[in-house]
């Protein structure tokens, strides 16, 4: 089955609007995860830090171990494990391992389920940077980004028009991130040479932009 949900007000959740009348429909039970006295093991706990790339928008999280835990960046939120391969972040949130290599994660709460794939960590030379400086262009926007290398070694700007340049900062191979946690991942043709970048977040997944230049 499928669901349009149409909304004219910014205070609306269409998402969970869509999903809570899917579920009346098909009586799907909402996802309500509970806390047990289940005690994991450090070893294993610590094996599972390091970065996730989102794989529907590129962008990234981390998820750290300090003081014998598990928190996930943004917002230093807490993993609680509650079952082997399975933690709890809020009431509504929940995390499990899916194992494989990479390492996968899926992130459940009551509107949405996102997978996130283990990446290693880059910090690309000042040649490699600037191969993927260039004009890129979005026929479905009309907008046309210029990269560039930033003033800092590792980094790379873009900017639209006249606006100032955004910083943008490294974080998997051919991934950057915003200050504001978007993505740009670079897209590269037959000859690995860079033809195309995709820019996303939480609510633009793939927006393409062709290299012009």
């Amino acid at each position: 089955m499928s669901v349009a949900v149409l909304c004219n007000s910014a205070a609306a959740n269409p998402t969970k609007l869509g999903r809570d009348t899917a579920a009346l429909w098909t009586g799907a039970a909402a996802i309500k995860p509970s806390a047990t006295s289940y005690v994991a093991d450090p070893a294993t706990l610590e094996k599972l830090a390091g970065m996730y790339r989102n794989l529907r928008d590129n962008t990234v999280t981390r998820i750290n171990w300090r003081d014998g835990k598990l928190t996930t960046d943004p917002g230093k939120t807490g993993l609680v494990p509650v079952a082997p391969g399975r933690f709890l972040l809020s009431a509504d949130l929940s995390l499990i391992v899916d194992g494989g290599a990479p390492l996968r994660l899926r992130f459940i709460s009551q509107n949405a389920e996102v997978l996130y794939e283990r990446v290693e960590p880059v910090q690309p030379t000042s040649a490699e940077l600037a191969t993927l400086a260039g004009e890129y262009e979005s026929h479905e926007t009309g907008t046309t980004l210029r990269l560039e290398p930033g003033n800092k070694p590792g980094e790379m700007t873009y900017r639209i028009g006249t606006n100032n340049p955004v910083t943008l900062r490294p974080t998997f191979r051919d991934g950057f991130e915003t200050p504001s946690g978007d993505s740009i991942y670079f897209v590269r043709g037959a000859s690995n040479k860079v033809v195309a970048l995709r820019a996303g977040d939480d609510r633009v997944w793939d927006l393409r932009f062709t290299r012009v230049h």
